[in-house]
């Protein structure tokens, strides 16, 4: 078939004619896996740096004493006293006073839509702090404080993945040390998942949640017990066209612990939580702060300042050098 010489089409028009069809509304991947954001237990603090203390009972022993014994008495063990610095997060926005007032797709400001979207950016950078391996620095008026994280923290309980050689020094010199990677990492199996909530168990813990990357959670599904799990049935036991291939809920020698899968947490680590135990200090809530005008644009900021609080270390464990 061919067009009849002389025929307008919109090849021909459309640099002058054709009106713009473009979507009214931006489609924003929101990834929020942030668990400790939203679920660990808030506290206010009222300091840069926040000290808290920790103990955990002495072994158990049994001990008989002789009738009319006189009582003797030992020293008390001190508690345990660490810190950790809260940290500034921020976000600014600087948008011209002309860029606010024309018209645009998908928003009527954009200094708003910005400040939506970075407070979302700002959670999850949260939330990677509170998992992270970071070093964890005190700061000065030149550099910033560095809050340590659940990483650096949880130091009495973790395993060594497949006999990997890293470690986590814990706390010396008032600052919470970097953990160090092995040289290589191990497999990630089911022994060492069983090892390390043993560890918490038998320190007092209750590490009901099992918080890993994407990878860590498909090497879980495929661990040998999956094979028997069924999940949830509907409909008098069918579930028509579903093909199961995920684990939602361990069930361990210690309990049934659910596992979430969490952006933030370091590639090669898997965390063994007991909810009960772990916080986030905020110093300052998460706030839009108005700058001063100096030009002909409007500039803002959203910032906050908190700090990762690992009430009692040994109430949880961490499996670390992972391979999946």
């Amino acid at each position: 078939m061919t067009q009849f010489t002389g025929t307008s089409d919109v090849y021909d028009l459309r640099s002058t004619e054709e009106a713009e069809t473009v979507e009214d509304l931006i489609y924003r991947l929101d990834p929020q896996d942030t668990w400790a954001y939203s679920n660990a237990r808030r506290k206010k603090v009222s300091g840069v740096k926040h000290e808290w203390l920790f103990e955990s009972l002495s072994d158990a022993t049994v001990v008989g004493v002789i009738e009319g014994d006189e009582a003797a008495f030992a020293a008390v063990s001190p508690a345990t006293r660490v810190s950790n610095e809260s940290m500034i997060m921020r976000k600014t926005v600087l948008v011209s006073d002309t860029m606010e007032v024309v018209d645009k797709y998908g928003s009527k400001s954009t200094a708003a839509r910005f400040m939506l979207k970075y407070g979302l950016e700002l959670k999850r950078d949260v939330e990677k702090a509170y998992w992270g391996k970071q070093a964890h620095t005190v700061g000065t008026g030149g550099s910033a404080r560095v809050s340590a994280g659940m990483a650096s923290m949880i130091y009495a309980n973790y395993v060594k993945c497949g006999g990997a050689t890293g470690s986590v020094p814990g706390y010396a010199a008032a600052v919470w040390g970097v953990p160090i990677d092995g040289t290589s990492d191990g497999s990630f199996d089911e022994a060492d998942l069983q090892s390390a909530l043993q560890l918490a168990w038998e320190d007092g813990g209750d590490p009901s949640r099992i918080i890993l990357g994407a990878a860590g959670k498909r090497r879980l599904a495929a661990f040998t017990g999956a094979a028997a799990y069924q999940g949830f049935q509907t409909n008098q036991g069918k579930v028509a066209g579903a093909v199961i291939s995920a684990v939602d809920v361990y069930v361990s020698d210690f309990g049934a612990r659910q596992d979430a899968i969490n952006r933030s947490c370091p590639t090669d680590t898997v965390f063994c939580i007991d909810p009960e135990y772990i916080s986030l200090g905020i110093l300052r809530p998460m706030k839009k702060v108005p700058l001063a005008k100096t030009g002909d644009a409007t500039k803002e900021m959203l910032i906050v300042e908190f700090v990762p609080v690992c009430d009692n270390p040994n109430a949880h464990s961490q499996i670390i050098d992972c391979s999946f």
